[in-house]
């Protein structure tokens, strides 16, 4: 019985020994498998929110599109018509016209054939089946495949009468930018005719299709030289004609939506606080 009593001892310490290991092994395992699916949900996490950034982005381009090729198509009308109404115009002029025309012409094929032709039945066959032709472009289809098919959908908007209405208010706004910019011009010195002025708003507004300075700075200007020294104005003129456009149109919106944002951000945050200074005393 004395030789009993050690083995009955080594056997109940390795038998501790063993549970406490079977029990760190299930414990690790436990934490391994937590680990794992808070990474996996992270990664889901991840993924819905760029589908529904890339979403959101879709719907906000929506109208954006819409209203960028109307306004395009407006600027490039106007541009037609100065140099119409002026003879003919320079090589600058009508190179910017032979841009516009082709800007606008792309656009208005491309919105048009994704508005009539695709539908949310046929957009899989339409748009994702010349994809699966690429590297890599069944994966690609699978991705984008329900988000194109959502904003093919909401193109539809120009086959509604919304889109008259949009395409009728186009043209009173741009006829009192049009009245703005003459009315800028001619304060500076820079007095134009019907046809300076389409062309001047024609040639302007295509030049803030480049990407440049913040607010057109340089190419608006330039813009303006290569429009007026046609009149006979000269290029000091023109300069000052496109700064004081670009300082009393564009930056007077500027400064309004500068103070209505943070008027917005600051009314809350007051409000928010006199409620709790309220629920405290």
């Amino acid at each position: 019985m004395r030789i009993a009593r050690p083995a009955l001892r080594y056997r109940d310490d390795f038998k501790r020994l063993c549970q406490q290991r079977i029990a760190r092994e299930h414990r690790d395992a436990r934490e391994a498998r937590e680990r794992s699916a808070w990474r996996e949900g992270f990664r889901e996490i991840l993924r819905q929110h760029r589908q529904f950034a890339f979403q959101e982005v879709l719907v906000l381009a929506r109208p954006s599109v819409v209203e960028r090729l109307l306004d395009l198509s407006l600027v490039v009308g106007s541009l037609a018509l100065g140099l119409i109404l002026s003879g003919g115009g320079d090589a600058a002029s009508r190179s910017m016209l032979i841009a516009g025309v082709a800007i606008v012409g792309a656009g208005v094929v491309t919105i048009s054939f994704i508005a009539f032709a695709i539908r949310r039945d046929n957009a899989g066959a339409v748009l994702l089946r010349p994809l699966t032709h690429l590297p890599g472009g069944v994966a690609i289809a699978a991705r984008v495949g329900v988000m194109l098919r959502d904003f093919a959908q909401l193109l539809g908007v120009v086959r509604t009468r919304h889109f008259l209405v949009s395409l009728g208010l186009t043209v009173p706004i741009w006829t009192l930018e049009i009245c703005a910019m003459w009315s800028v011009c001619r304060s500076v010195g820079a007095g134009l005719t019907a046809a300076g002025i389409m062309l001047l708003v024609g040639a302007a507004s295509l030049s803030t299709i480049l990407p440049t300075a913040p607010g057109y700075v340089g190419s608006y200007q330039f813009a303006y030289v290569v429009i007026l020294r046609q009149f006979g104005i000269d290029a000091t003129v023109a300069i000052a004609a496109a700064t004081a456009v670009q300082a009393y149109l564009i930056g007077s919106i500027t400064l309004v939506g500068s103070a209505v944002w943070a008027l917005s951000a600051v009314l809350p945050a007051r409000r928010a606080a006199g409620g709790t200074e309220g629920v405290r005393s």
